[in-house]
């Protein structure tokens, strides 16, 4: 089995496709960053993450 191509023009053999690529609904439905928050956030999200991680 492999991964899902990170471009939509790949063109894959038919078999491995069925295998592992999935339909444009299921896509859709995945999680998706909220860039904009993220960014805005950032600061303290490296703080949280510099204190519980690196002690």
């Amino acid at each position: 089995m492999g991964y899902v191509p990170t471009v939509t023009n790949a063109v894959l053999p038919e078999a491995l496709n069925k295998q592992i690529n999935s339909m444009d609904a299921e896509r859709e439905r995945m999680l998706k960053p909220e860039y904009a928050y993220i960014i805005e956030n950032q600061s303290a999200m490296l703080e949280v993450w510099n204190k519980t991680f690196k002690g």
